[in-house]
């Protein structure tokens, strides 16, 4: 392929764009992928009450994957608890005794 030196500058822009996007993508399918492996993580390692009930505070996590930007290629994940969501930073730091 043969390119005249008045549109190497637009050949050279074009094929960084599409490195641009392709990195773009990749970077947001990690973001993903992360998201999931912390959901899984976060659930393994949740407290479960025993009695009737137990389980209730695991079984609640749940992610959001957003997707923004040109064609979608931000990405943005969220792990929450959408049972439970006050009841966290008790189970994460423990209840502060008065005195």
């Amino acid at each position: 392929m043969s390119i005249q030196i008045d549109e190497f500058s637009l050949a050279v822009s074009e094929i960084l764009d599409g490195y641009a996007e392709d990195i773009q993508e990749a970077v947001a399918q990690a973001v993903e992928e992360t998201g999931t492996k912390a959901l899984k993580t976060v659930k393994a390692k949740s407290p479960v009450r025993k009695g009737k009930g137990g389980g209730r505070y695991k079984k609640g996590w749940r992610i959001k994957k957003e997707r923004s930007g040109v064609l979608g290629t931000q990405a943005q994940v969220t792990v929450y608890n959408k049972t439970d969501g006050p009841l966290v930073h008790l189970l994460e730091n423990g209840h502060q005794k008065a005195g």
